[in-house]
């Protein structure tokens, strides 16, 4: 699933030519985690009270596209990065991580 939302758009100017670079980045990683667990908000209480949950599948999903905007190297820490955000929403990862 790719997600076609912009944040934000980069402008960079340059003073000795005319030319200029636009860069277009992907919405965050706590909208990607809202929109795949069908919540409209996040915990106030994220030890506490849990709000949604999503699967390692759907924590892949995100981490793939948004790989270009993370700084990470590989797909498991970009998974676990994207797992860390849910569990600060108060959304919960189903199952063990797959790498294991």
């Amino acid at each position: 699933m790719k997600f076609v939302l912009l944040t934000w758009v980069m402008f960079f100017f340059f003073k000795q030519k005319t030319a200029y670079e636009i860069s277009a980045c992907l919405v965050g990683s706590e909208m990607c985690n809202k929109r795949q667990a069908k919540g409209k908000k996040g915990s106030g209480e994220p030890n506490r009270k849990k709000v949604a949950s999503v699967t390692w599948e759907q924590v892949r999903a995100i981490a793939e596209d948004k790989m270009p905007d993370l700084n990470c190297f590989t797909i498991e820490s970009a998974m676990r990065l994207i797992a860390g955000t849910a569990r600060s929403m108060g959304i919960t990862v189903k199952g063990d991580f797959p790498g294991e």
